[in-house]
């Protein structure tokens, strides 16, 4: 079981630093490539550095029924899907920030739309 979850996570974060890096080369969204690269380097060393810990947290919260009698190929499958679901959720963030954060600052202090 540990062999399949860390290829899980590894895809996981292999999806993010590719999706990463591809945004990396377009100029108004590098932070956003920086930023998902650093969460697949996280999740690359969580897999790598402590896997005893991630199996006690995939027993814990019950998700060994996932990770059983699953061929490395769905796994990989799923772990590609899993990592573009975390990028759009990060990309939503990312624009939640920005609607809240503009809209909450110039509400407060209305010279700042000028500046712009």
């Amino acid at each position: 079981m540990i062999e399949i979850v860390q290829t899980f996570m590894a895809f996981v974060g292999l999806t993010l630093f590719i999706g990463g890096g591809i945004c990396c080369f377009i100029s108004a969204i590098f932070r956003y490539g920086v930023f998902c690269m650093i969460i697949a380097n996280l999740i690359f060393c969580s897999a790598i550095i402590f896997p005893k810990q991630v199996i006690e947290f995939v027993t814990e919260n019950n998700l060994t029924e996932l990770f059983n009698n699953v061929s490395l190929e769905v796994i990989q499958s799923k772990a590609i899907i899993t990592g573009l679901i975390i990028m759009s959720a990060l990309w939503g963030l990312r624009w939640l920030k920005h609607i809240l954060v503009n809209s909450l600052l110039i509400f407060m202090f209305p010279k700042l739309k000028m500046v712009k």
